[in-house]
């Protein structure tokens, strides 16, 4: 691409509205010191309309930085600058300054510039200018043009324009601005060079002079503070979102037996980050830990904290700890967090095998359940408990199990969706169930449809939305049975397993899921008495197999080298399986295991 580049043309020095005086130079004249001005900056030229007396300084608190987006603030600068002062007006910011990694000089040899915004008064001049340097490209100018020494120096040069960078197509810009009277400003702030703002005029319009220079001084100076202002905000605002992005779940795989949607909205375009969040976290067996919080206050504070919350949630739900047990200890880990902050919460987890729902909440919104003939009703019967972070006694939160029916939909939302100044809780609660109805329609049409009418737009806190329908589980991919702690149930469950294996056609699998479920049904039996269960349960990935019975202590693993009989058949498990694993249960304990589907 050409460069842009002075010429030894004239440079226009006459002070007079509509003269274009002469002078020999070969790089443009640097302007120095501003005498006294002859009369208003903003009244030179005839050629299109002109306020007479009407100094845009004046206007630029009013009409500039309607927004922090740099490309809208750039524009808004170049439009009050023409016609009244130019023909055509350019914004050029550095490409390492947008970056964000930029120097604060620029470096010797080219400059690489990115068009932020341009605007010319002649529209057919505007509509070429368009696709031969088009905004948001970038373009290399070479170290000598007057663009790269007005940034270098620091100072207004006052010269003529006669190329452009051109665009890939071959478009012919050096004809578009050669011999125009033109202005290079550098935009300065915070002792960095951001860009260089570009006038020009029409030749007949008469050129720029010294007396102007002050003028044009103050207003680079107040365009470029918008500038840095939009160009921070901006860097920030990307900053935030990929916080946020980093924090929140972005990619939820479908757990077994459940679809899932989720939507998540900051509450306001200042505050990008905030407290809310939502998960979606895969357990053993199978189930799955539906999680939905809300960490008090917006921005940076609210969002570390919350995503040290959710990093903890995470971890307690690896342990496989019921879900009062989870809140509890998150409940004493809130003050190490912030102790200026509390937060709400609600953990569930979800089985799919028995489509029985164990829910648990720290002062947070209930959850919605929508069955399949569309009735909803509002779990209020799970205990609210207090918000985390409050210090609440032994007891504080209890879990309330709740089968979810085939074809239903289970709702978790923070009080975002729900209230704010014009609108109550309750309120909202309603509005929620009636954008509930027909749990048929598409999962995300269903999300998408709640979002637009319960966002307060104007006035709310952040949102967090996850929904999940309840999928049918083909029977054929589970089995179970309750049998007596009697020792001849040993040789029933291998055969068991091994008719369910060959209906299944994973006769692969059989020799070592026999060998593993008696070994835990034998463990069962001698340590436990009573009943116990058996089940067995398959998908496309792996075939898991669970114990259950009725006592609490945990499996003991021996190392290879140790010579006690007990505990070898868990050992046999630890080696043979895939994983494996315990968890409690409210009457004793479920040993499982799984081994991967060739």
């Amino acid at each position: 691409m050409n460069g842009m580049e002075s010429t030894a043309g004239a440079v226009l020095e006459s002070s007079r509205p509509g003269h274009a005086g002469a002078a020999a130079d070969t790089g443009g004249t640097r302007a120095g010191p501003a005498g006294p001005e002859s009369g208003p900056l903003w009244d030179a030229g005839r050629q299109a309309p002109v306020r007479i007396g009407w100094d845009p300084l004046d206007e630029l608190a009013v009409r500039v930085g309607s927004t922090l987006d740099p490309a809208i603030t750039a524009q808004e600068v170049v439009d009050l600058v023409v016609p009244g002062f130019a023909d055509h007006a350019s914004i050029l910011l550095r490409e390492s300054v947008l970056d964000g990694a930029g120097s604060a000089q620029p470096h010797a040899g080219p400059v690489r510039l990115v068009r932020m915004a341009f605007t010319a008064w002649d529209r057919e001049l505007a509509e070429r200018l368009r696709p031969a340097w088009p905004v948001g490209k970038v373009a290399s100018v070479p170290e000598h043009s007057p663009c790269a020494q007005s940034m270098r120096s620091h100072e207004v040069i006052i010269d003529t324009m006669h190329s452009l960078p051109g665009s890939a197509d071959g478009s012919d810009v050096e004809t578009l601005l050669a011999g125009r009277p033109a202005v290079y400003a550098p935009l300065l702030a915070g002792g960095r060079v951001l860009g260089v703002m570009v006038f020009s005029r029409a030749p007949a319009r008469g050129g720029f002079c010294q007396a102007h220079v002050a003028s044009i001084e103050r207003l680079a100076a107040r365009a470029a503070i918008w500038m840095d202002n939009a160009r921070l905000h901006d860097q920030l605002r990307h900053t935030a979102i990929s916080m946020q992005k980093a924090m929140l779940p972005t990619r939820l795989a479908a757990p077994p037996g459940l679809e899932i949607a989720h939507r998540y909205l900051p509450g306001s375009d200042m505050a990008l980050v905030g407290g809310d969040w939502f998960d979606v976290i895969a357990l053993s067996g199978g189930r799955v830990a539906l999680v939905v919080g809300d960490v008090m206050g917006h921005g940076a504070q609210a969002a570390s904290a919350m995503g040290q919350l959710r990093t903890a949630v995470r971890t307690l739900a690896a342990v496989d700890l019921p879900p009062a047990e989870v809140l509890a200890h998150l409940d004493d880990l809130m003050p190490d967090i912030d102790d200026s902050l509390f937060a709400t919460c609600v953990y569930a987890v979800y089985d799919p095998a028995t489509r029985r729902c164990s829910i648990s909440r720290a002062g947070h919104v209930p959850p919605v359940l929508v069955r399949p003939d569309g009735a909803t009703e509002v779990l209020h019967q799970v205990a609210p408990g207090l918000p985390l972070g409050l210090g609440g006694a032994v007891g504080t939160f209890r879990a309330l199990d709740v089968e979810l029916p085939e074809g239903s939909l289970f709702v978790l939302c923070t009080d975002g969706l729900l209230e704010n100044k014009a609108r109550d809780f309750d309120s909202g609660l309603e509005l929620l169930r009636a954008n509930l109805a027909g749990p048929d329609r598409p999962l995300q049409e269903i999300c998408d449809q709640v979002v637009k009418e319960l966002d307060l737009t104007w006035d709310r806190d952040d949102i967090a939305l996850l929904i999940s329908r309840v999928c049918r589980q083909p029977p054929r991919d589970s089995a179970a049975w309750r049998l007596p702690g009697e020792p001849r149930q040993v040789a029933r469950c291998r055969r068991l397993v091994r008719e369910t294996l060959r209906a299944w056609e994973l006769d692969a699998l059989s020799e070592t899921a026999q060998l593993l479920v008696s070994e835990l049904v034998t463990n069962a039996i001698r340590h436990a008495g009573g009943e116990f269960r058996l089940r067995l349960r398959r998908d496309a990935r792996a075939l898991l197999c669970e114990v259950c019975d009725q006592t609490g202590e945990p499996p003991e693993l021996l190392s290879p080298s140790a010579t006690a009989e007990i505990g070898r058949g868990i050992l046999l498990v630890d080696e043979l399986s895939g994983t494996w694993g315990h968890r409690r249960t409210e009457s004793g304990k479920i040993v499982w295991f799984s081994i991967a589907v060739p």
